[in-house]
């Protein structure tokens, strides 16, 4: 049987198949709009706006929304985790939140794809938090092709997980979190899994011309399938799609995942005062089993998570089964991007 037919039988037993034609008709007649934008930043409070931030504001396809949706990415990735241009009926949860009505803006975290790239020492967890920060205020205040948003909801993944726990818990300024890709402990594992799969970028032909120091990383070639996929419900033109435009992290935001102290992200987590939405998936060799959290049932999860969230009024949690760390590249995606969007309508009480 062809991996295709399998992905086929696995988006039919997970009652996907309607959803996946229905979507594609919903893309099919949408009018989104996205709109390129660069935004000057700064890294740090009180710092020169030197920096220049590359994304993208996508509007509905009436041209207008509240609420919008602001998307920080993990590390080695850039803003096409979220807008993944393959197949985006299924794998763009950015297609699928703009089909739903919310504006969602997507950019490249700096020192990935079109953004600014300092010295890698520039860049951290923190400075990330800031700079997030800083969209946030320029959603809020009409600082993006004029447009104004009465509720901004952060989703992050992976590393930009780690931001939105520095931006929501230090700066108190978004309506609600989207947590996904993220547990407070990490597997055992994850000291193998760096030291074989993450290497200087200066090293990879990929890289090599850019004139980066050597603080930047990423992912050894062909290490990806096996960090950030299940097999069943992987697509293997995905993997290759991911392998093409894979991006960078520094050592320094690396070190900042690991941090416990005051002013590192985890310390912020528990600051957060709104409505947070944590979705890992089920075979997430990062960040579920071996050490980290139980995310055998999403009440699993929720277990494990809910006491670091002191400061939140609502903290929810959602498996999704069959699935890696990248979530949202596999077939499964689906399941969590309507997840989302009930816990937004419902629980987070946040509309378009």
């Amino acid at each position: 049987m062809s991996r295709a037919s399998k992905l086929l039988i696995a988006i039919a037993s997970l009652g996907l198949s309607s959803f996946v034609c229905d979507n594609a008709s919903a893309q099919a007649s949408a009018a989104t709009t996205c709109q390129p934008v660069t935004v000057p930043v700064a890294l740090a409070e009180g710092g020169p706006k030197a920096y220049s931030v590359s994304g993208k504001l996508c509007l509905p396809a009436s041209g207008q929304a509240n609420s919008v949706i602001l998307t920080v990415h993990g590390a080695t990735y850039d803003h096409n985790y979220w807008d993944w241009p393959y197949i985006p009926q299924v794998y763009s949860y950015r297609n699928f939140m703009t089909n739903a009505g919310y504006a969602v803006f997507v950019y490249d975290r700096i020192g990935d794809g079109l953004s600014s790239h300092p010295v890698s020492t520039d860049i951290s967890v923190n400075s990330n938090g800031y700079v997030a920060h800083e969209l946030v205020q320029a959603l809020r205040q009409g600082q993006i092709n004029g447009y104004t948003f009465k509720h901004v909801v952060l989703a992050g993944h992976s590393l930009g997980s780690y931001t939105s726990w520095v931006e929501a818990g230090q700066y108190r300024d978004v309506d609600a979190v989207i947590l996904t890709g993220i547990a407070h402990k990490m597997s055992s594992t994850i000291g193998t899994i760096l030291s074989q799969d993450i290497y200087p970028a200066q090293q990879d032909p990929a890289f090599q011309n850019l004139g980066l120091d050597a603080g930047y990383l990423t992912t050894r070639p062909g290490a990806r399938n096996a960090m950030f996929y299940y097999p069943a419900t992987t697509d293997p033109n995905v993997v290759q799609l991911d392998e093409k435009t894979k991006q960078t992290a520094t050592q320094t935001e690396l070190n900042g995942v690991f941090a416990t102290a005051q002013g590192s992200a985890t310390y912020y987590s528990a600051f957060i005062n709104v409505p947070i939405l944590i979705v890992d998936g089920q075979d997430d060799v990062i960040f579920c089993g071996n050490g980290a959290a139980d995310c055998s049932t999403s009440a699993s999860l929720q277990s494990a998570e809910r006491p670091y969230y002191s400061a939140s009024p609502s903290v929810t949690s959602f498996v999704v089964p069959a699935s890696g760390h990248d979530i949202n590249l596999e077939v499964t995606a689906p399941l969590w991007y309507s997840a989302s969007l009930g816990w937004l309508l419902s629980t987070a009480k946040i509309t378009p």
